[in-house]
Formats: C-alpha cells, sequence, structure tokens
C-alpha cells in the first residue's frame, strides 16, 4: 500500500521517470564512481553503536533466548530484517552515513521489546526494589544522558521559545548554525534583491534566509553528481537566474574538478558580493 500510494502520487503529476531515475538509475551509477569508504563506515558504527546500544543488547538477548528455548517466528524474521537491513547499508560503499543505520531502528526496537520482558523475569525474583531501579538505570544510561544533555541544554535556554535561544540551542549541537546564519543574513538585508537563490554548500543556508532553491538539482555534495547532471544544473541557473549564488570552498573546488564551465558562467554573469572564509557570496550583474 505505501508503495503503491508513492507511485500514484508520481504518475497523478507525470514524473514517473524521475521516480525510476532517483531510486533505480542515479544510485548504481553513483555508487559505481567511487571506491569503499573505510572511515564512513568506522564513524557509522560508532555512532550507531552509541544511540542505540541499550536496544542492541535487549535484541541479542531476545535473539539468545529464541535460539535455546524453542525458535520464534518473529524473532527469526526480526534478525533476517536487521542481516537485510546491514546489507542494503553496505552497499553503499562509498556513502555508508550515519543516518543509514536507521534502516535498522524499527527491528532492534521491537527485539528490544521482546527483551525487555525476558529481562523482566529474574528482575522481579530480586528483593531490593533499588537494586532493580539501579540495575535499570545502568543499562539505559546512553538513553538517559542524551536526554538530560539536552533537557539541561534546553532549560538554560530558556526552552528556545525566541529565534536567537532557539539558534543558541541548536547551536550546541552543530556550532556551525551560528556561521551559516550570518551567511544568510548577508542577503536578508531591506536593500536585498529577492527571489530564490542557490548555495552550492550547506543547504541549512536556504532555512536561515528563509529563501527557497532556485533550481531543482541540489547544491550539495556535488562530488556526487553524475557528468551529464552538470550541464542540467548550468541550464537551470541560465533560466532561473537567481539573484545570489553561495558557492563554498569545498564545493568551488568540486566545481573547478569536474564542470570549470560553472565557474565561468558565474563569473560572467555575476559580481563577488562577499568573501570570507567561508566561501563566496556571488551577486547578479
Amino acid at each position: 500500500m505505501p508503495i503503491l500510494s508513492v507511485v500514484s502520487y508520481f504518475a497523478w503529476f507525470d514524473s514517473l521517470s524521475i521516480l525510476y531515475q532517483t531510486f533505480f538509475l542515479y544510485p548504481p551509477q553513483i555508487i559505481a564512481n567511487f571506491v569503499f569508504n573505510k572511515s564512513n563506515l568506522i564513524s557509522g558504527i560508532k555512532w550507531f553503536l552509541q544511540s542505540f546500544s541499550p536496544l542492541l543488547l535487549l535484541g541479542i538477548l531476545t535473539i539468545d533466548v529464541s535460539m535455546r528455548k524453542g525458535k520464534s517466528l518473529l524473532t527469526l524474521l526480526l534478525f533476517l530484517w536487521c542481516i537485510s537491513g546491514l546489507g542494503v547499508i553496505f552497499l553503499q560503499r562509498s556513502l555508508l552515513w550515519e543516518y543509514h543505520y536507521l534502516l535498522l531502528f524499527v527491528p532492534v526496537g521491537i527485539l528490544a521489546t521482546k527483551g525487555l520482558d525476558v529481562l523482566w523475569q529474574p528482575l522481579k525474583e530480586l528483593s531490593s526494589r533499588i537494586t532493580i531501579i539501579m540495575i535499570l538505570l545502568l543499562f539505559l544510561s546512553p538513553l538517559i544522558y542524551n536526554l538530560a544533555k539536552k533537557s539541561a541544554v534546553l532549560v538554560q535556554n530558556n526552552f528556545a521559545l525566541t529565534e536567537d535561544t532557539r539558534l543558541k540551542y541548536q547551536t550546541v549541537f552543530r556550532p556551525i548554525y551560528s556561521s551559516l546564519r550570518s551567511e544568510a543574513e548577508i542577503i536578508s538585508q531591506k536593500t536585498s534583491l529577492p527571489g530564490e537563490i542557490y548555495v552550492a554548500g550547506d543547504p541549512s543556508i536556504y532555512y536561515f534566509s528563509g529563501r527557497t532553491q532556485a533550481t531543482s538539482l541540489r547544491g550539495w555534495a556535488l562530488e556526487y553528481f553524475l557528468p551529464e547532471q552538470w550541464p542540467k544544473l548550468l541550464e537551470q541557473l541560465d533560466s532561473s537566474k537567481p539573484p545570489y549564488i553561495f558557492i563554498d570552498y569545498v564545493q568551488q573546488a568540486t566545481i573547478k574538478k569536474n564542470f570549470p564551465k560553472m565557474l565561468e558562467f558565474v563569473r560572467q554573469r555575476y559580481r563577488i558580493l562577499r568573501e570570507n572564509n567561508n566561501g563566496i557570496w556571488y551577486i547578479l550583474l
């Protein structure tokens, strides 16, 4: 039913070709151009273990009990879900970002729920309630620590009810937010030109500036662009004529390496508005 509803939506808007390209055509072509990313693999596994270690332990307990005391079909299917999910993650050998591991969240969560029931039986036999509470607190300490940290920062910033306090709260967990907001302020003045913009860099600038993207092709992680996408991006920039273009230094190096014609286009149609440590803002001539 979910797949049918998605396909029906794209068919209604005559966009089945885009759906096919996005899910089946482009991904294998992009991955084929990159080698296995060992650092992303290590950081992703580390993040998953740190974030979900209590759930993983309970899930392992469930699988162990199921194997020893009689196989449960649900447990077996959930375990196979985890294995197939890992397979899908590792197929993306050049990416392996942290959020990919959320493919395992549902089966691990259900296994952990079954594990709580298994764990509760021996805990009930303990005479001291304090001992039970201490064991549970120790077991759930990673989750409690994350919740306590976020709650404390939220209280310190008056529950992030205003724009300024919300930014301070966000900056604790993503320090670059402050810098991105300052970039957005450059084009948020009363004298700024109206219209959609193009950012070859962190897309958070769109959010902080309150503007949308002038092209359908994104400007983030341009190293994953296919050769045929570069000319299309240039065509979209030419037709949409965004009043402002921002290019950070990482993406500038990628553009220079893969499609220098884009930099030539920008220099012919735009002049530099501001240049700093983050990148360069261009304004339409």
